[in-house]
């Protein structure tokens, strides 16, 4: 499917994509790791949504762009 990962909120949209045939992606954040908590390791938790914000921004202009640069690449063939 093209994804580097999931979990099980985007494996469905992940599906959903595929069936209809769109693109999809998602980010995900991790709060907290109780892994690490387990282990007795540091699990600091991180609450701010301002660089998963910026990554989605980000990755939308990538996208943008991309499409541009394929569409009039594609409209000169």
């Amino acid at each position: 499917m093209g994804c580097l990962g999931s979990e099980m909120e985007l494996a469905s949209i992940f599906t959903v994509g595929l069936y209809r045939k769109v693109r999809v992606g998602g980010c995900i954040m991790a709060i907290a790791n109780q892994e690490r908590e387990a282990a007795g390791l540091e699990n600091k938790q991180v609450h701010d949504m301002t660089m998963p914000i910026k990554v989605v921004v980000n990755a939308m202009k990538l996208l943008i762009e991309r499409d541009k640069l394929e569409n009039k690449n594609s409209n000169e063939i």
